[in-house]
């Protein structure tokens, strides 16, 4: 699974590094420290080897990032807030629950390693605080609605078969879910993050 999530946050941070470098609301979420493809890279590396060439995108992988290459702001800030706060508020519990079921060496879990962050709440108490500073009534219907997007385009990596093993013997084993399935603010959202809230119990 995680040979899926590489272009999937691959194209979210570089998207997310250009419009941040020029737009605030972007600027006020993007935090490189939270970004997960080099440690995806680090992970599969350590799992097959260096110089591994990732499985092809499946279909549901290429239209999530054919669907992040063209957001605009309010769309990639829905889509990064439905991955980064649940990869942090989640992400040692997803690591050991790997580690104890399927017997993944540390260094093959870098993914949920959210060591350079420091206090986790924090990060995610600025998170929160700078999608509650957004009072444009537009903007907040934008975020919401892509983050209905959002959640179905998650949901299709986990319908999509995943490609098989090298030696062609077995599937490759499936990785908890992280980000959308993980995002417990979500339930403490106000204002954009309340119509997020709703989005996600529909």
């Amino acid at each position: 699974m995680l040979e899926q999530y590489l272009p999937i946050y691959a194209t979210l941070e570089e998207r997310m590094r250009q419009i941040a470098a020029v737009d605030p609301l972007a600027a006020s979420v993007h935090d490189p420290r939270l970004e997960r493809s080099a440690a995806i890279r680090a992970d599969l590396a350590a799992r097959f080897g260096e110089g591994h060439t990732p499985a092809p995108p499946l279909p549901a992988t290429e239209r999530y990032t054919a669907r992040l290459a063209i957001a605009d702001t309010p769309a990639l800030v829905a889509h990064h807030y439905l991955r980064y706060p649940g990869d942090l508020s989640g992400g040692q519990a997803i690591g050991a629950l790997v580690a104890r079921h399927y017997g993944v060496p540390a260094e093959q879990l870098s993914m949920w390693d959210f060591w350079a962050v420091g206090a986790p709440k924090r990060v995610e108490d600025r998170y929160r605080d700078s999608l509650d500073r957004i009072t444009d009534p537009a903007v907040q219907q934008a975020v919401i609605a892509e983050a209905v997007h959002g959640f179905a385009l998650a949901a299709d990596l986990f319908e999509d078969p995943l490609p098989l093993t090298r030696t062609g013997d077995a599937p490759r084993p499936r990785l908890p879910r992280c980000g959308t399935a993980g995002a417990s603010g979500t339930g403490r959202m106000r204002g954009a993050r309340t119509g997020i809230r709703s989005a996600r119990g529909r």
